[in-house]
């Protein structure tokens, strides 16, 4: 409480100045975009989110920041084309995280980063998805031995399916196998905690939403 940054429809707070969070003046480099998610790392600050509209949007975007309160984006690239980024985590080890998904949302797309300036887009792996379903990642967090990226996949079915993705090196990724557990499920966040990762979402959608927990390797339902 009283550090950090909150940024949310392209506004930035600085929250360890002021309590009541003073709004910092709006930015052209923040302007037509959503931010997604922060963490620090970079230069100081690095935040990801889209471009456009809701109804169209795209490319993915990175800022970064040295202090807080003055913001440049990351010039467009290839890299960012035909995405947006849900999440960015420090891991150690590897660098800067981003996870998210095509605009298409059947495919995963992960990017990784040492400095916040320069990323590179993971190639395509089939355990990201491919095309007739929708892919969510929804949060990527370090874990135990590497980076964890956490989501949903809804395959022919009207509930989705909790899926857990994990790395060594940020360049080869496995997924989790299906299990009872991860079924009508969606994970939305998650986290390393005394050596575990744990994660929280919800199941039951859409009709009976029940907030969820898992714990550990195990993916253990609570």
């Amino acid at each position: 409480p009283g550090q950090g940054l909150l940024l949310r429809r392209r506004h930035v707070l600085d929250l360890a100045r002021r309590p009541e969070l003073a709004r910092i003046p709006d930015s052209p480099a923040l302007a037509d975009a959503r931010v997604e998610a922060i963490a620090a790392g970079g230069p100081g600050l690095v935040a990801v989110g889209v471009a456009g509209p809701a109804d169209a949007p795209g490319p993915a975007v990175v800022w970064t920041s040295a202090d807080g309160a003055s913001w440049t984006k990351v010039p467009d690239s290839a890299t960012f084309r035909d995405a947006r980024m849900r999440s960015v985590a420090a891991v150690p080890g590897i660098g800067l995280v981003a996870a998210g998904e095509d605009l298409a949302g059947d495919t995963g797309i992960i990017w990784t980063s040492r400095d916040g300036l320069s990323w590179r887009r993971v190639l395509t792996n089939p355990v990201f998805g491919r095309p007739g379903i929708q892919v969510r990642m929804y949060d990527v967090t370090p874990g135990p031995a590497g980076a964890v990226v956490v989501g949903t996949v809804t395959e022919g079915l009207q509930y989705g399916v909790g899926v857990v993705w994990s790395s060594p090196d940020g360049v080869v990724w496995s997924r989790t196998p299906s299990s009872p557990e991860l079924l009508d499920t969606e994970m939305n966040a998650a986290t390393l905690w005394s050596d575990r990762v744990v994660a929280v979402g919800d199941r039951g959608a859409p009709d009976a939403y029940q907030a969820t927990a898992w714990v550990g390797s195990e993916v253990r339902a609570r």
